[in-house]
């Protein structure tokens, strides 16, 4: 193995002719007999020390002792430790400061680009350069995209052998671990396709289902819980039992289980009483209930652990589908909870499972506590050992079958979480001892102590007055671009801190020009860095180059699907591109993805409504009103646009399109090119399309019309539900109550539709009206279509609803001839006062 290792690195060497020697040895000991085997025996030791020593915790002397040379050359290379640093960088993004060993790194990336394939018939080599490269990116402070076409090239290799190739994984392990990466790189639908294929392949028989149990341990009645069962295919003679475990935080004062259970085991445990259950029952009926689970119910039955990182992954997988949202968590748990009762877990994928319920668990009140005490919990651990845990080594085992932090990645975490809550300064002493000095410098903002933040990095400058990192901080802490630019300069444009730095200060200072071309430095370095595409497309709208925003939008929506200001944006550029219709998708996705901002659905409204798509509209005001009740004002405009397209649809002069179920798979077929792709928002709410009954004989455009007819149905009586709810929020908005009238009118019911006319007609009849020109305007106006929609309500109309009220014509006249006399004198010869008065002649 010492061939593979290279001579200490001294002070001041050049780095780069170092790692050229090196390449060049490692060569000659390839070419040696059996030389391109012990080179792979070397990664793994290397790579073991690495992981050890920054994800799970320092090896114990005892561990370090069989590993001696390859400290020995850490040791003596630690003076070189900041240029090897500057030698790892990648894409512009400079690894963490707290990385240990970091001369073990550059060894292994020189290793693992070594050809070996033409002198040794092995295929591993593309799983550990999976595995280091991956490594490698999780010490990096920000995504790269090289580090990602590399992986996935690694990934594509190995599939592409055959499934009994000696080194590799099985197919289903390699998709999974191919699904978490994707993961990682914020691409869900990769992720959700490889962890989904793994599932199919592994053979695991997995179910989330119901049970009805407790979910504490003095719950006295059972309710609906949801659980997960898991089939699995190990024996329970072949399950050890981990003698050395993280240490699991408990809430005491909450009493949760780790897993719903029957309540019967509630009671064998003594924490309630058959007494208790009774007045209970007796006191509280509980009516919850569980649909009972069919014949092919799984049972529950111990895990490999490749099978507990497949549960993992579909863990993964319902974050992968559904947004950020409490009830996603709450359908992620079981997975984790059906975790919990497994015997055997290694120790590194029951931290993963204490970290992962940590995150879940921190927005709900009666858990957060332990939450915050299992993620400290986990921090301390790495430097922790159990007493008698004479080694760790075990603590390396299913590690690459889950996505477990570094162990500055997760304090970075847990320093996060604290200035969320509000403990700023604990925050800011952590940040200060992973040396984080962007997130020393937003602490101290916070803290209203920013000269604090100046003065430690001018401190840390006196030492090292020519490093670009402190520099680049110091902008941030002073907000003056000279130290950008230093920075900049410095890094002889390597670094994309400081080019983004300069970029978002230009954009405070509303340089935008500027600002773009900083932020296309950065991105030219790391074009995976979505906030810069963000930033640069806010910048291009500032500029109004629309093109130019619309493409920052799509490659940063590319890189964070989830981010619905970036969709919203992006609709915006569209609309002013004039593309109606990808705009109107983009808002869509804006809403999934940001339901609380209003002025998203509100838009999607405005653009729903000009393309057509009236039942999108209509969904979405009824969710908007059902939400924001009275404190939400409905542009009248809009809504009078709204009606006016419906009331096409049902004079023919607008296409309705069909609801699929209205329809067979044959029928559909028929119609060429008609969408029926396009669902509601809260379609899930189980509209009314109506009831088709079609006799046997009955023929498709038959059919079809049917189903048009049934279709335009209810979307008249959608519209007449929504106006409805729209109106009972208002008593001062005459247009709202006028939209109303129309859309009536126009459903042949005058009747009703006289009713909103009265009410558009008073909310206009103010003291004093005839004074102002505009106003009385409107007032003649609208006095004008009460007596006209009076005169549509016949006698027939009248004794068919056998109403019993004062007839609408009466009750017109009594409310226009005040109108007519006050308005005479100034508006006698105008043509609304004309109007009016023929409407009034005519009634009588």
């Amino acid at each position: 193995m010492a061939v593979f290792l290279p001579p200490p690195f001294e002070k001041g060497c050049d780095i780069s002719m170092k790692t050229k020697e090196f390449q060049e040895q490692i060569a000659a000991g390839i070419q040696d007999q059996g030389g391109a085997e012990g080179l792979l025996q070397a990664i793994e030791n290397i790579l073991e020390v690495v992981v050890a020593s920054n994800f799970t915790g320092e090896l114990t002397t005892a561990d370090k002792s069989t590993r001696e040379g390859i400290y020995d050359l850490s040791a003596k290379s630690s003076d070189c430790n900041k240029e090897i640093r500057a030698a790892l960088t990648v894409d512009g993004e400079v690894v963490n400061q707290n990385i240990k060993h970091p001369i073990l790194l550059l060894i292994l990336l020189q290793l693992i680009e070594a050809k070996v394939d033409k002198y040794y018939g092995t295929a591993s080599i593309h799983l550990w350069r999976t595995r280091v490269y991956f490594v490698y990116q999780r010490m990096l402070a920000n995504r790269s995209h090289k580090l990602l076409t590399r992986i996935m090239e690694s990934y594509d290799a190995m599939q592409a052998l055959p499934d009994d190739t000696e080194g590799i994984p099985s197919k289903s392990e390699i998709h999974l671990t191919r699904g978490m990466a994707h993961y990682y790189y914020h691409e869900p639908h990769h992720s959700n396709d490889h962890i989904k294929k793994a599932f199919e392949l592994s053979g695991l028989r997995a179910k989330l289902t119901s049970m009805m149990g407790v979910r504490t341990e003095h719950q006295s009645y059972e309710t609906a819980q949801l659980v997960v069962r898991a089939a699995g295919s190990a024996k329970p003679e072949d399950i050890v039992e981990q003698k050395y475990q993280p240490v699991v935080c408990t809430a005491e004062s909450a009493n949760v289980l780790d897993r719903p259970r029957k309540l019967q085991d509630n009671i064998d445990a003594g924490h309630v009483t058959e007494q208790q259950v009774k007045e209970e029952a007796e006191n509280y009926p509980h009516k919850d209930e569980c649909p009972q689970d069919d014949d092919t119910e799984v049972v529950d039955s111990p895990l490999t652990a490749y099978e507990r990182a497949i549960i993992l992954g579909l863990c993964v997988n319902v974050r992968n589908n559904n947004p950020m949202h409490g009830l996603t968590e709450a359908e992620r748990l079981p997975y984790l909870e059906r975790l919990f009762v497994e015997k055997g877990v290694s120790w590194t994928m029951r931290s993963q499972i204490l970290l992962l319920r940590s995150r879940m668990e921190q927005k709900r009140v009666r858990v957060r506590e332990r939450a915050l005490l299992q993620l400290c919990q986990l921090c301390d651990q790495y430097n922790l050992t159990v007493e008698g845990e004479e080694s760790t080594v075990h603590r390396l085992q299913d590690f690459w079958l889950v996505l477990y932090p570094s162990e500055f990645g997760l304090k970075s975490e847990l320093a996060k979480v604290y200035y969320d809550i509000g403990m700023v300064k604990s925050a800011l002493d952590i940040h200060e001892s992973l040396e984080n000095w962007s997130d020393v410098v937003k602490c101290c903002r916070k803290l209203e102590r920013s000269a604090k933040a100046e003065s430690l990095l001018k401190d840390l400058l006196k030492d090292d007055p020519e490093n670009p990192i402190l520099l680049s901080s110091l902008g941030d802490a002073t907000r003056n671009e000279d130290y950008y630019k230093q920075a900049w300069s410095l890094s002889n444009g390597r670094l994309a801190a400081p080019a983004r730095g300069l970029g978002e200060l230009y954009l405070e200072k509303e340089r935008y020009e500027e600002a773009c071309e900083y932020f296309e430095k950065a991105l030219q370095l790391n074009p995976v860095y979505g906030a810069d595409w963000f930033s640069m497309g806010w910048a291009a709208i500032k500029t109004k180059q629309w093109a130019k925003a619309a493409n920052c939008y799509t490659r940063n929506v590319q890189i964070n699907m989830e981010d619905g200001h970036s969709w919203s944006n992006l609709a915006m550029c569209n609309l002013h591109l004039g593309k109606q219709v990808p705009a109107f998708h983009c808002l869509k996705l804006a809403k999934k993805w940001s339901p609380a901002s209003w002025k998203i659905w509100d838009n999607l409204v405005t653009v729903a409504i000009d393309i057509g798509e009236k039942r999108v509209a209509i969904n979405t005001l009824h969710q908007i009103v059902q939400q924001k009740g009275r404190s939400y004002k409905v542009r009248s405009e809009l809504l009078i646009k709204l009606v006016q397209r419906v009331l096409a649809v049902r004079r023919g002069e607008e296409e309705e399109e069909l609801k699929p179920e209205s329809l067979t798979k044959d029928q559909q077929e028929e119609l060429d090119d008609e969408v029926f792709d396009i669902v509601p928002f809260g379609a899930d709410i189980g509209l009314d399309y109506g009831d088709i009954e079609v006799e046997k004989n009955v023929t498709t455009q038959e059919h079809i019309e049917n189903a048009r007819s049934a279709s335009v149905r209810s979307l008249c009586q959608d519209m007449h539900n929504l106006l409805a709810k729209i109106t009972s929020h208002t008593t001062t908005e005459s247009q709202l109550y006028k939209a109303y009238g129309d859309f009536l009118i126009g459903m042949d019911n005058p009747l009703e539709a006289f009713d909103q006319r009265l009410k558009q007609l008073r909310c206009v009849l103010k003291r004093d009206w005839q004074v102002d020109k505009t106003n009385a305007l409107m007032v003649i106006q609208q006095a004008t279509e009460v007596a006209e929609c009076a005169a549509l309500v016949t006698d027939e109309v009248l004794s068919a609803r056998k109403v019993q009220t004062t007839p609408p014509k009466m009750q017109a006249t009594m409310q226009v001839q005040p109108v007519l006399k006050l308005a005479e004198d100034v508006f006698g010869k105008s043509e609304e006062y004309i109007a009016l008065k023929k409407a009034v002649e005519a009634l009588s």
